[in-house]
């Protein structure tokens, strides 16, 4: 969108008032409804983004997350990408991949959904084919001076999951 903006700017399509308008609007934008929503207590930072996930968007959101986060103690939950095709498998495997390069030994990681459970033998996380039994596990960890970061495809309900112990 911001490049939209520029185009039609460029091309004196739009006004230099117009652009700081959209600009101001853009900076004042603050994410709701499960979309990269950034939720802090005085017990934990929660980053919450399970309205859309793809290899992309997962890959650049856990990169993201784990370079702001180096020092801090980490809850990770991602749950499945949908709509992937004949690419599923592998993208899924690539994010675990990914993910076994960015932790460190005291970070939480839950796994969720039946897409990423077939890699389940090989990686050390936890993972839950479904989402109830992920809520009870989840409900028994401590939040504490915890970062923690959900991700994953609107379809998973990964938000299930925590919604007993995390008001959203």
């Amino acid at each position: 969108q911001i490049m939209m903006f520029q185009i039609l700017y460029r091309y004196r399509l739009l006004q230099h008032k117009e652009i700081n308008k959209i600009k101001e609007a853009i900076s004042e934008y603050v994410p709701t409804l499960k979309r990269s929503q950034l939720i802090k207590t005085d017990d934990y930072t929660l980053i919450l983004d399970c309205y859309n996930a793809n290899p992309t968007s997962m890959e650049l959101a856990l990169q993201d997350f784990f370079s702001q986060t180096i020092n801090e103690k980490r809850i990770v939950l991602i749950g499945d990408m949908f709509e992937l095709g004949d690419e599923e498998d592998k993208s899924h495997t690539d994010i675990l991949i990914l993910l076994s390069s960015l932790i460190k030994n005291d970070d939480e990681v839950i796994i969720i959904g039946p897409r990423f459970y077939r890699n389940r033998a090989n990686f050390q996380y936890k993972f839950f084919e479904d989402v109830p039994i992920a809520r009870e596990y989840f409900n028994a960890l401590s939040l504490k001076n915890r970062f923690i970061f959900v991700k994953a495809s609107r379809g998973t309900k990964i938000e299930e999951v925590i919604k007993e112990k995390i008001s959203i």
